[in-house]
């Protein structure tokens, strides 16, 4: 599993949830949009004393949808099959991955909001489901 951490202006939450993720074993890739509180300079600080976190740098504040698009980009390129998002204010409990794995195990799962959303079609690799707008799916 590859956690994705975008990242703006996060350095007062930032270490304690990575701490949480990687105390579960789970690879994390931080994606900072050169915030100007100090996160890019923490996440690197992170990373340096940890091989299972890595940091994608980017120039300015480019949206958190292109930071998923990055992140995952570089995730199947690595080979990982299954990406979580969460949010690094801490909003997202780290404990809570645990279960989202079981639930992805050795089937098609789409997860929006904690919550595995059935009724999912998959067509041309297109999602389709009346309550999918931001879920991302991965076969496991």
């Amino acid at each position: 599993m590859l956690v994705v951490l975008p990242t703006y202006n996060e350095s007062p939450n930032l270490e304690n949830v990575v701490f949480g993720v990687r105390h579960l074993g789970h690879d994390v890739l931080i994606v900072d949009d050169a915030s100007p509180d100090g996160t890019g300079e923490i996440a690197d600080r992170l990373a340096a004393a940890d091989p299972g976190v890595r940091v994608l740098h980017r120039p300015r504040k480019l949206g958190l949808g292109s930071a998923y698009e990055d992140a995952f980009r570089i995730g199947l390129a690595e080979g990982s099959q299954l990406f979580v998002e969460m949010d690094a204010d801490g909003s997202h409990l780290a404990k809570d991955l645990e279960d989202l794995n079981r639930k992805t195990r050795n089937k098609m799962s789409v997860i929006k909001d904690g919550q595995e959303v059935t009724d999912v079609i998959i067509q041309e690799g297109v999602l389709t489901n009346e309550r999918i707008n931001d879920a991302v799916a991965e076969p496991v």
